[in-house]
Parts: C-alpha cells; structure tokens; sequence
C-alpha cells in the first residue's frame, strides 16, 4: 500500500507541474482504450451493530481493469467522460496475526460503467460521478453471497499528452459487494463487505476531436 501512496503522490506532482498554458479537451467527441491495476481494501460492517462476532481478516488484494472510455466537452474546461470496463478483484483471508498466513483467495468479476463530470487544465484533469458494477462470475470459498449490482462513487486524476493519458483513480463504496449471514442461537447475523479501490491506469486516444489550444 506504501507503494502505490507513493506513486499516486508522484503522479500528483507531476500534474503540478504543467507545462503549458491551454486546456487540452478535444473540440468534439473522442474515444479510446484502457487498461491498469488496481488494489483494493476491504471493510466489514456487522448487521446488527452491537454483534461482537469477527470473521478471519480480509487483506487488501490486487485486480486489474480494462475497457473504453468516451469524452464528450461541454466547454473549453468542462467535459462529459464515460468508462466502460471489466474489472477483476480479490478479496484476501489472512491470518489477523500473521499477514504472511493466506487461508483463500476470493474472486470476483465485474462488467463496470461510470460517467463524471470532468475539469481540465493545462493538461491535467479531474473527474467524479457515479459507477455501477454488474457482477459477472465468482470463485469463493465456502458460500457464495456477492451482490449482483454495486454501486460506488468514482473520481479520477489524470494528465493527458495528446493521445495518451494516465489516470489515478478510487471508488467509494456505496453499497457492500459480498456478505456473509450466520444463524446464532435463532438470530440472523450478518458481515457485510465494502470495498475501497485505488488503481492507476494507462489510456490511448484511438479517434475523436483535435486537441485545442
């Protein structure tokens, strides 16, 4: 995790230090293709809040996206963009003592969309709006309770260099990807698992607007 804090902290400077003066938004629609990682954490909430039960640690794992992406302008700053991905994650059941001791790995696979309402300036730019994943397919241990449809609120800092751009991003769980329900003593307890994702990604322009100065 210290490693990608690092990355995202030298990707941030590097935004800093813009070297031009003029926005780079296309004049007109433009589409194009992207891949990268990401890591994800996860949090447990306990239904109903007061139960003192604790599964196994859950460690933060690694997955990947790729898909399309689409950016609309609105003006000279402002700008429409939309993903289209399928994602992988893992979620990780660790010893809570011992990150070493690996009892299983989860899977989960996803087809996702987000659309954010994005600022730009000189080069670099900044986007936040709604994402929706579909679940897919899922390789579990044990029961399999994962929810069909997520929901979360991603944002994205980028920099774009003509064709190409870069992209650190993180989602914000609305609602939990996985629970997991125990029956004690006639009560229905749950775990209910949010997942935190922070990724990096690489873009290509394949077609759309000139860049406008």
């Amino acid at each position: 995790m210290k490693t990608v804090f690092s990355l995202i902290s030298a990707f941030a400077g590097l935004l800093l230090t813009g070297t031009r003066s003029y926005a780079q938004v296309t004049d007109g629609f433009s589409f194009g293709l992207k891949a990268g990682a990401n890591r994800m954490s996860t949090k447990i909430i306990n239904r109903p809040s007061n139960y003192n039960g604790q599964l196994r640690g859950v460690g933060v794992s690694n997955g990947f996206q790729v898909g399309a992406w689409a950016t609309l302008p609105v003006s000279r700053w402002l700008f429409i963009d939309t993903d289209l991905y399928f994602q992988q994650r893992e979620n990780k059941y660790e010893d809570p003592s011992n990150s070493d001791i690996i009892f299983a790995y989860n899977t989960y696979r996803y087809a996702g969309v987000s659309g954010r309402l994005g600022f730009m300036y000189k080069r670099a730019f900044v986007s936040v709006g709604p994402e929706m994943n579909i679940l897919l397919a899922t390789k579990t241990m044990g029961q399999n309770e994962a929810q069909g449809v997520e929901w979360g609120i991603n944002a994205r800092l980028g920099y774009q260099y003509r064709r190409l751009r870069i992209e650190a991003f993180y989602t914000k769980p609305l609602t939990h990807y996985e629970q997991k329900t125990f029956i004690v003593q006639g009560d229905k307890l749950q775990h209910l698992f949010y997942g935190n994702t922070l990724g990096l990604s690489l873009g290509v322009r394949l077609f759309g607007g000139k860049e406008r100065k």
